[in-house]
């Protein structure tokens, strides 16, 4: 689809090829800080991650840059204030910078971020359990720091302070959900009945499964067989991180 006033117009209409007088500006804009930076269309496009027509298009006011590309021009030194509104007072510096394509990841994985806090407290409900936004990730870096496959991989909150100091409170959690197993001492996100838990787990020679916090302000939870027709076990918790305090 083409950026033009009134409602949107299929590829290859008449009035798909007229170009809003806003979407003008910021193409040219994009052109003016790509060219002051010492950037060929070929080079910038491959960097942002797109082809060298679409950067086109952008550049034209055809077309927006999604937000993944806008990022990459972003971690470039692009502006996007600047880039849609014209304001806060960029001035292209006029001095080229060299772009190391080989340092660029050859191949990037997306991994799904989930609007929903998992609690680490007393529960929490499933009902705003959607999709937010996709990270985007070198496949080489997801392969190295979290050693399973990405197309497992969901991202999602911590709430509650039950699991600190392991967890905390809105940590960023990764979550496999290919393990299923519940493996004794292993962090697990599980839904019982309604509610969202992130706990460890702690099996017994009698064949029980407690739900242990690690925080020892918090009682530990037997999952008991009449319990085990609600319970459905999300993945096992890999890797949290937060801000530092």
């Amino acid at each position: 689809m083409k950026l033009v006033r009134g409602k949107p117009q299929k590829e290859g209409s008449e009035a798909s090829r007229l170009v809003a007088p806003e979407g003008l500006e910021a193409g040219s804009r994009l052109r003016q800080w790509r060219e002051s930076r010492g950037f060929s269309r070929e080079t910038l496009a491959k960097a942002i991650g797109v082809s060298l027509g679409t950067l086109q298009e952008h550049e034209r006011g055809a077309t927006m840059p999604k937000i993944g590309p806008l990022r990459r021009l972003a971690d470039l030194g692009f502006d996007p204030t600047w880039f849609v509104t014209g304001r806060d007072g960029y001035e292209p510096s006029g001095i080229p910078v060299a772009l190391d394509l080989a340092s660029l990841p050859a191949e990037t994985v997306s991994i799904p971020h989930y609007a929903v806090q998992i609690s680490a407290g007393n529960g929490r409900s499933t009902a705003d359990f959607n999709e937010l936004e996709r990270l985007v990730l070198p496949a080489e870096w997801v392969r190295r720091v979290f050693g399973r496959p990405a197309a497992h991989l969901v991202l999602a909150g911590a709430a509650g302070t039950s699991m600190e100091p392991t967890i905390r409170d809105r940590d960023l959690l990764v979550v496999d959900t290919s393990d299923q197993r519940l493996t004794s001492g292993r962090v697990y996100a599980l839904v019982v009945g309604d509610t969202l838990l992130v706990k460890r787990i702690e099996r017994t020679l009698r064949g029980q499964i407690f739900l242990r916090p690690d925080n020892s302000a918090y009682q530990s939870e037997e999952l008991t067989e009449d319990l085990a027709d609600t319970v459905r076990i999300l993945g096992q918790v890999i890797w949290h991180g937060g801000s530092l305090e």
